[in-house]
């Protein structure tokens, strides 16, 4: 599953709203995979396409996530 974070400009999800939708158990998996942080107004596509253009994501990502991204090559253009 992949993770999600917050934002500038949104709320966190009403968990209590998707009860009916879900079970405890999967709303309680969700709430897992939501970052909490600073808030910082940039899109996934734009680090995608920061690191494309060789530009740097030091403090726009944690610090673990751009050692990845780096080591694996990730979005680089072959």
């Amino acid at each position: 599953m992949s993770h999600a974070a917050a934002r500038p400009g949104y709320e966190n999800p009403d968990w209590a709203a998707l009860a009916g939708a879900l079970t405890p158990a999967q709303i309680e998996r969700l709430r897992q995979h939501v970052i909490e942080g600073p808030r910082i107004d940039i899109s996934a596509t734009e680090i995608r396409a920061r690191v494309r253009a060789r530009r740097s994501i030091r403090y726009l990502v944690p610090e673990t996530v751009r050692e990845f991204v780096e080591q694996n090559g990730l979005y680089r253009v072959t």
